[in-house]
């Protein structure tokens, strides 16, 4: 593979504001949108299934992979509090892998403390081909109605 790729990247979110985010290096771009990230009801009834999907436009022959994280910021007793999935699945560093050559889709359950009221989720994206930094974007707490994802 050679060392200069112009691979292009997508992590779509349906967060509010409607700009896209993007950041450009000598090897990738990355964009962050919308309709591409969402929060469904899960079986318990603090139990929600995050689910963010990923899509390289251009440059198939490249793969990309790296790490994502997923933050939840909200309110717990009157107070501002936020949580990584990895922290609610009791694996504080914990982080989402990825590995893609034209898409993929991550997902995962998490289930929220008792008395935690979510407001927004962050998510943040490293890969090796960022030369930029990380990407990172925010999106308002919404919840799909079952049965829509």
């Amino acid at each position: 593979m050679p060392a200069n790729v112009n691979a292009r990247v997508w992590l779509c979110g349906c967060g509010t504001g409607g700009g896209v985010c993007r950041l450009e290096t000598e090897t990738t771009a990355l964009r962050i949108g919308k309709k591409r990230f969402e929060v469904a009801p899960g079986t318990g009834s603090r139990e929600f299934r995050l689910k963010l999907t990923l899509v390289q436009a251009m440059r198939h022959e490249s793969v990309v992979s790296g790490l994502a994280q997923i933050t939840i910021a909200g309110s717990q007793g009157g107070a501002p509090r936020k949580y990584t999935v990895g922290e609610l699945l009791d694996q504080p560093r914990a982080q989402l892998p990825f590995s893609l050559r034209y898409f993929q889709t991550l997902e995962q359950l998490v289930t929220l403390p008792e008395g935690f009221e979510p407001h927004e989720t962050g998510v943040r994206l490293q890969s090796s081909k960022l030369r930029g930094g990380p990407i990172e974007q925010s999106f308002s707490w919404k919840v799909a109605a079952s049965g829509t994802s």
